[in-house]
């Protein structure tokens, strides 16, 4: 395996790790859109880690996701 490929191969992995992180992350956001505002059962704010403050630490990790849902609507 000469070293172009062996670097190709490393970028690839990089590249696939963060799109799998990215792919996560907007997972789990329309995992809770969809328990808040289709199903209505809101299991994520009921069983939510930490109470209050594991709802805020949501809002601050999705803040991003929430700001492209505000300019969208």
């Amino acid at each position: 395996m000469s070293e172009q490929t062996h670097d190709e191969q490393r970028s690839y992995y990089l590249v696939w790790s963060i799109l799998g992180l990215l792919g996560l992350y907007v997972g789990f956001f329309a995992l809770i859109l969809l328990d808040e505002l289709v199903f209505r059962t809101f299991y994520f704010s009921k069983f939510v880690p930490l109470g209050s403050e594991g709802e805020e630490l949501l809002r601050t990790i999705y803040t991003p996701m929430l700001y492209l849902i505000e300019l969208i609507t």
